[in-house]
């Protein structure tokens, strides 16, 4: 409770002051991965592993961004739990007075609870129905998915669950939403992508313009009647303004009307495995980035700001973008969600 009133403490202080921190980032320490999901847009599993960071490395670069003004730090991948090091690399971040969450497809959870122990928050992914999950995802990994929500929950550990909505799933919200409710976690609905910034993935999962506008419009419906959907209200009604999902994400152009400032290169970031600083997992290898290893945490988050891209559909970069802005009803639905409430409000 302490970390999280000091994140809003300073994010008011940070949007006073118009400073650019790094107040919570992504941190991929390893490119390897133990699926191999058709709808990876940054397809992990071809990324060699031989730049990885070892053990020192990440410590260090922990300190720095504690040292820039970080207040929270997200272990992700590839999947991180296939590290050695990951428990260890936990309880440092932890010690640094971080708080710490980790991203994992869930494979290795059951067998990993030991070292996740002093995570604030485990995200899992489970887009639907098994064989709707398992399409993109691979055969037998939603049941995976769901014995590591289950081991996770015994051993009294946070969790939260990712749906991506994609032309496989798009019946699957309400079952989606009664899963959340029996097994007591939190639900984050994010919308496919296939092609930002002319990238592809394996295959097309997009569902159409419409039946996009028709999911989100049923999300917000949802989350209205009180269903443990973790965005905001606010931000589904910004991303529902966008004036077409063929459009992914735009560069070098105004944003849309409606849309919330991007909170990438000003308050959040990613660093790779390698050590370079990015503003968004979305501009990996498509603008210029500085490595954290050979100039700092401090130099490298310099130059994430100075990216051309304005804004994208993506609901999360909504829901903080609009949190930045201190926009009262995500503020609201912050709080309510950081102290354990199942009816998140706006």
């Amino acid at each position: 409770m302490f970390l999280n009133l000091l994140f809003f403490t300073k994010l008011i202080l940070l949007k006073v002051t118009g400073k650019a921190t790094p107040l919570t980032v992504i941190f991929n320490v390893t490119n390897r991965c133990n699926l191999r999901c058709k709808h990876c847009y940054a397809a992990y599993f071809t990324r060699s592993s031989k730049d990885e960071m070892n053990t020192d490395q990440i410590k260090k670069v922990v300190g720095g961004l504690k040292k820039a003004g970080c207040l929270r730090i997200n272990f992700c991948g590839g999947e991180p739990l296939l590290r050695p090091d990951i428990g260890e690399l936990i309880n440092y971040a932890k010690l640094q007075g971080l708080s710490v969450d980790l991203t994992s497809n869930g494979i290795l959870v059951p067998q990993k609870t030991n070292e996740l122990k002093n995570i604030q928050c485990l995200t899992l992914s489970l887009d639907g129905k098994n064989n709707h999950h398992d399409i993109l995802r691979g055969k037998g990994s939603a049941l995976k998915t769901l014995q590591a929500i289950k081991a996770a929950k015994k051993a009294g550990i946070q969790v939260r669950v990712n749906m991506v909505v994609h032309k496989y799933n798009l019946a699957d919200l309400d079952y989606m939403i009664n899963v959340a409710r029996k097994l007591d976690f939190k639900l984050h609905i994010s919308l496919a992508i296939s092609n930002i910034f002319g990238d592809k993935t394996e295959i097309s999962i997009k569902p159409t313009d419409k039946q996009f506008r028709q999911v989100i419009k049923y999300i917000i419906a949802q989350k209205k009647q009180g269903a443990p959907i973790l965005f905001s209200q606010t931000a589904y009604e910004s991303v529902l303004k966008w004036p077409d999902f063929e459009i992914e994400g735009v560069m070098n152009a105004p944003a849309p009307l409606g849309m919330p400032p991007c909170p990438a290169g000003k308050l959040f970031g990613l660093i790779d495995a390698d050590g370079r600083f990015w503003a968004c997992p979305h501009l990996i290898d498509k603008v210029k980035a500085k490595n954290v290893l050979k100039v700092g945490v401090a130099e490298a988050w310099k130059v994430t700001r100075n990216h051309p891209c304005t804004g994208c559909y993506q609901v999360y970069h909504h829901d903080f973008g609009h949190l930045m802005n201190l926009k009262l009803p995500v503020l609201i639905n912050y709080i309510k969600a950081a102290i354990g409430r199942s009816e998140y409000g706006n």
